[in-house]
């Protein structure tokens, strides 16, 4: 098991946000993941309401 860090974030957590970010959808972060989007979408809420702050810009054509 991998224990938390000292900012509040986890290593699934750090792989989410990268997956995001190299894929620019939620959709294709999930698929990536092997998960759905509404599970990647509330962990990303997650995060950020653990990080105090937006970690993307929610754009049209995805996250940025």
């Amino acid at each position: 098991m991998v224990s938390p860090r000292r900012d509040g974030l986890e290593a699934a957590d750090l792989l989410l946000i990268l997956a995001v970010a190299r894929e620019g959808t939620l959709a294709a972060a999930a698929s990536r993941l092997g998960q759905d989007p509404s599970t990647i979408f509330r962990a990303i809420r997650r995060v950020e309401a653990r990080a105090g702050r937006k970690l993307f810009e929610r754009r049209k054509a995805g996250y940025v």
